[in-house]
């Protein structure tokens, strides 16, 4: 990365001295793009930080989000899974498990039980949501590595059928129904954030994905709007002109 800030600059310190200036800047411009965005596309590489995607996925929902943040953020990718498969297996009998497991908070054996997140300066969690709550698998996985997450920035994004946000728009003179699942939703998404902030992480944001009648195309779509937000609260801005000064 420092080659392309010298080469830069020298670009830069020609272009000052020639001529035909109004040409020299449309280069310069030019190789900027080419140049020192490719190496930020990777702001982890560039930083010598380093990004860990940690993700349980029933229905494979959850896995498509990890897939387009893997293709925008440079990062490791670590599945948890129950240790028994075929807990929570496709169909009704895995649906009504996972709900019995989250009603009741229920912690379950998984796989990898204590991952090793020393290496990773930031990690984003995604999870499905269970009744309102993270599921099962990355509850545990949160309640039993509380130490390993200590001082981590942290991303979480969860999906559920329905958008968390539903009744954000009514106000204290709504009716009652429409006031009391919105107050529903907002304590359901504070206890989420108080499981990941019990870690001793700092949460750096929370995005959440609906899935109900959405194509896998809209999902991802939907995911990919979050990138922009996700880089710049895990790495920052970056200010080119104060890096050719």
């Amino acid at each position: 990365m420092m080659r392309y800030i010298r080469l830069v600059k020298n670009i830069y310190h020609y272009i000052m001295v020639t001529k035909n200036r109004l040409v020299g800047k449309g280069v310069f411009c030019l190789l900027i793009t080419l140049l020192i965005v490719p190496g930020y596309v990777s702001p982890a590489e560039s930083m010598g930080d380093k990004t860990l995607i940690v993700y349980y996925s029933r229905t494979g929902k959850t896995r498509l989000l990890c897939d387009v943040l893997q293709q925008h953020i440079h990062s490791d990718i670590l599945e948890v899974k129950p240790l028994d498969d075929d807990r929570y297996r496709p169909g009704r009998i895995g649906y009504y498990t996972a709900a019995f497991d989250s009603v009741f908070n229920r912690y379950i054996p998984i796989v990898p039980e204590q991952p090793d997140f020393s290496s990773y300066s930031s990690i984003i969690i995604v999870s499905p949501v269970w009744n309102w709550k993270l599921s099962a698998p990355i509850r545990t996985l949160i309640h039993d590595n509380k130490d390993r997450f200590d001082g981590k920035k942290m991303i979480f994004i969860t999906n559920a059928n329905e958008e968390v946000t539903k009744y954000e728009m009514y106000g204290d003179d709504a009716p009652f129904l429409k006031r009391f699942f919105r107050d529903f939703l907002r304590d359901k998404c504070e206890g989420m954030k108080s499981l990941v902030e019990s870690s001793g992480c700092t949460i750096n944001g929370y995005y959440h994905v609906a899935t109900l009648e959405k194509t896998d195309q809209q999902i991802m779509d939907k995911t990919s709007s979050f990138i922009p937000d996700i880089k710049k609260a895990l790495y920052g801005e970056i200010n080119l002109a104060k890096m050719i000064e």
